[in-house]
């Protein structure tokens, strides 16, 4: 056992218990040297004590006598003392009469017994009598040298000592001597023991003996313990051995598997690089058929609306002239069924933008009534051919200006309300838009149509918004259609951060709604309303729908209203609201004009109706009709009639209120940049129509060339013709100097997402799609005419 003697655990426990009992020893002999030396102190007054007591009545006789003889006899006598090294008596005269005196000599330890008891001491014993102990006879005074006692005292003290040192080296030694033979040897021996155990290599478990005489004790337990642990680690290196030897058995076993499941990985990653190979030709077909089909919409597209522009132009055309009844009919039956080509073309288009994820949505500023307005008129007269009441409820707190994609919008109500339409026999489809939510950044705006039509079952309404499909069968053969409006609508409305849903029942009608969130601009536009109309009372009779929309209106301008009723007579509901308080009624029924004439003949009566009911002026002076408004109801309208008949108009600016423009410009020299031949002819005849003086050209360079010759007012620039198209053309025609800032519009039939911008980044001013309406073409032309002459306007003053 390689351990140091220091190290040995008897050495450690011997040394400690040592140490305590030397310190303990050392304590005990310190404290009896301390009681030694305070009795020696106390020894040494009262040895002198005792020589002052004795001597004290011969020299108080000697002093009293004055006999020096006696006295130097007594003082020799008292110097004998070994303590005593100095004697002087005195008579009450203060004389001496006797005295004597030693040296002291030098001993070892001197400096020590000085230290602790004084090197001398001094004491003066007053000398009477005992039958008269007031008379003082003198004095007896003695010097002590302590040294006799203090060596005696330093003596025993290191007697004390050297003795209690002694002990305690004497235990410490048997203290070892016990401490080994009782804990160290028995340890030695057990971990010799140990050293020499190895589990691994015995058969049986091994055993570790017990010491002699410790079987019971703290050593007996320690071997009990480690015989167990030598038990439980014999146990377990067996079972780890029989777990060896399965888990060697396993590892062949898994070798043998492992080469099979390679071999088959092996053959399987073949397949998959062959699979892999083929998925990657079909990605690339699919990419090359995805391009080639976008090729394709763009080519058919094209195709296909350059000859439907024609023929829808030249119906158009003829529809203006002079034609009997029959023809008038069978051409719009024709021109109608062109306007739904287009539609279905334009839905195509659509869906096929959201399957390539080419969809751009524009977030301009524009006025969501206008829209919604325009929408609904869009569709007024399909309403009323089928004798449909076409209502459109607005919100008047909706603000004139928002941000969002007024295009994809109107095309999602105009989608809605043409099926609305179409599935709707009879009753009313009825349009309201309203703020749902708001916040700092954003309107939260619901549009809902409801009509009272044929219905949706349950089953059917999710399977409306697939593309090409529709509630059953019966519904495509009897109503037509495609079955992409409302999967247009639905992509439309989700890529815009909303939502469409659709309640309905059969036979009672359905409502779709969509949800829309639509950013507010930096400052929003509400038009000032006219503070006068406060004064003037209004009377309503109409139906409900539109008395409903009418009060909203008034509500929000602050004019005060009262409606009546159909539900009662009329003459006695006059009676009683006293008619000549009231400044103007609105009615949508010729008939009912009389009657308010009869009760006052100052008030102006406003005539509500459809477009194709509206009265001829000679009629209108008959009844006593002040003004005509058109349904389905414009806010604006509305407004701009009742300050006309309020005599109100001249305090109003046109600012205040954003109506459609109407064509208020001269006749203008246009250019029309058109390589089909049909094409130039509707366009031709549709400008000329309008009012305007037109010059053709059948591509680029020719355009050119005219553009040299003469001063344009616009150019309508076709953007796909031969030698040079209408993009290179353009870019061309800026760098002629009195060309630079006119307008340039493209026309054409491309009308995927990318084209608007390649227009615009060649240098056009705006976009017209091919088929297009008269209407739409006049618009084009007033908004940028009047652009294009303010800015000639503005040039010299700028100069």
């Amino acid at each position: 056992m390689n351990i140091k003697f220091t190290k040995r655990l008897s050495y450690k426990q011997a040394r400690n218990t040592v140490l305590v009992a030397f310190l303990l020893g050392m304590m005990l002999s310190i404290a009896q040297v301390t009681l030694d030396y305070s009795y020696e102190k106390a020894f040494i007054d009262a040895q002198i004590r005792s020589i002052l007591d004795i001597t004290r009545n011969p020299a108080a006789r000697m002093a009293y006598i004055i006999d020096h003889e006696l006295a130097q006899e007594l003082v020799n006598g008292l110097l004998k003392s070994p303590s005593v090294i100095g004697v002087e008596l005195i008579d009450s005269n203060a004389n001496v009469l006797a005295s004597a005196k030693e040296a002291m000599f030098d001993a070892p330890y001197r400096g020590i017994s000085d230290f602790l008891f004084g090197k001398t001491r001094y004491y003066q014993e007053p000398l009477t009598i005992d039958y008269n102990p007031n008379e003082l006879l003198g004095y007896l005074n003695l010097e002590i040298d302590t040294y006799a006692i203090g060596s005696s005292f330093l003596q025993r003290s290191l007697t004390t000592l050297a003795t209690g040192f002694v002990r305690s080296l004497v235990l410490s030694v048997i203290l070892l001597f016990l401490f080994y033979s009782t804990l160290t040897k028995p340890l030695v021996s057990l971990i010799k023991a140990l050293t020499r155990l190895n589990p691994e290599d015995e058969k049986n478990a091994v055993q570790l003996p017990y010491p002699k005489h410790h079987e019971d004790d703290e050593i007996g337990c320690l071997v009990k313990t480690t015989n167990q642990y030598l038990q439980s680690l014999h146990s377990n290196l067996t079972r780890r051995q029989e777990a060896e030897a399965q888990l060697r058995h396993y590892l062949g076993q898994l070798e043998t598997i492992v080469d099979q499941r390679t071999g088959e990985l092996r053959r399987t990653n073949e397949q998959l690089q062959t699979s892999n190979a083929m998925l990657e030709r079909a990605r690339h077909q699919a990419e090359q058929m995805a391009e080639a089909r976008s090729a394709f919409l763009a080519s058919m597209s094209h195709e296909i609306r350059t000859p439907l522009n024609g023929v829808l132009g030249m119906i158009g055309l003829t529809l203006d002239s002079e034609l009997n009844h029959e023809q008038q009919q069978q051409l719009t039956i024709a021109y109608n069924s062109g306007k739904v080509l287009v539609e279905l073309l334009n839905d195509i288009l659509d869906l096929s933008k959201f399957e390539s994820g080419k969809l751009l949505l524009e977030q301009i500023e524009f006025d969501l009534r206008g829209t919604v307005e325009d929408a609904v008129n869009l569709h007024s007269q399909s309403a009323n051919e089928k004798k449909l009441a076409l209502e459109c409820d607005i919100a008047p707190e909706i603000p004139e200006n928002i941000l969002g994609d007024p295009t994809r919008i109107h095309q999602i109500i105009s989608n809605l309300l043409s099926n609305a339409i179409k599935f709707t026999s009879k009753g009313f489809v009825q349009l309201s838009v309203q703020v749902a939510d708001e916040n700092d950044q954003e309107f939260i705006v619901a549009i809902n149509i409801k009509d009272s039509g044929i219905g949706i079952s349950k089953e059917a309404q999710e399977k409306i918004f697939q593309p090409f499909s529709q509630a059953n069968v019966d519904i495509t053969r009897k109503f037509g259609g495609t079955g992409l409006g409302l999967a247009l609508c639905r992509n439309l409305s989700e890529a815009m951060g909303g939502h469409l849903k659709v309640s309905s029942e059969p036979s009672l009608g359905s409502t779709f709604t969509v949800i829309l969130p639509l950013a507010k601009p930096e400052h929003i536009f509400r038009p000032q309303v006219n503070p006068q109309l406060q004064y003037y009372q209004i009377l309503l009779l109409c139906h409900d729908a539109l008395q409903q929309t009418l009060c909203n209106h008034l509500d929000y301008w602050g004019a005060p209203y009262k409606t009546l009723s159909y539900q009662q007579p009329l003459v006695p509901q006059l009676e009683q609201i006293k008619p000549h308080l009231y400044s103007c009624v609105i009615i949508d029924r010729a008939a009912d004009a009389n009657a308010f004439i009869n009760a006052n003949d100052d008030m102006s009566i406003i005539f509500a109706t459809a477009h194709q009911d509206m009265l001829d002026k000679e009629t209108q002076q008959i009844l006593g009709i002040s003004k005509q408004l058109q349904l389905p109801l414009r806010r604006n309208e509305l407004y701009s009639t009742l300050l006309q008949v309020f005599h109100l108009s001249s305090q109003t600016t046109v600012e205040e209120i954003s109506q459609v423009p109407t064509s208020t410009f001269e006749a203008m020299h246009i250019l029309v940049v058109e390589d089909n031949h049909i094409n130039q002819l509707v366009v031709k005849g549709m400008l000329e129509k309008i009012g305007h003086h037109v010059d053709v050209a059948t591509q680029g360079k020719e355009c050119l060339a005219l553009c040299q010759q003469h001063h344009y007012d616009l150019v309508f620039m076709d953007c796909n013709m031969p030698v040079m198209d209408g993009y290179e053309a353009t870019q061309k025609l800026r760098t002629i100097e009195h060309m630079k800032s006119v307008p340039v519009i493209a026309l054409t039939a491309n009308a995927l997402s990318h084209d608007r911008q390649k227009c615009l980044d060649s240098g056009m001013n705006d976009y017209l799609a091919k088929p297009f309406k008269k209407d739409q073409l006049a618009y084009m032309v007033e908004k940028w005419a009047g652009q294009h002459r303010n800015s000639l306007t503005a040039e010299p003053a700028r100069a």
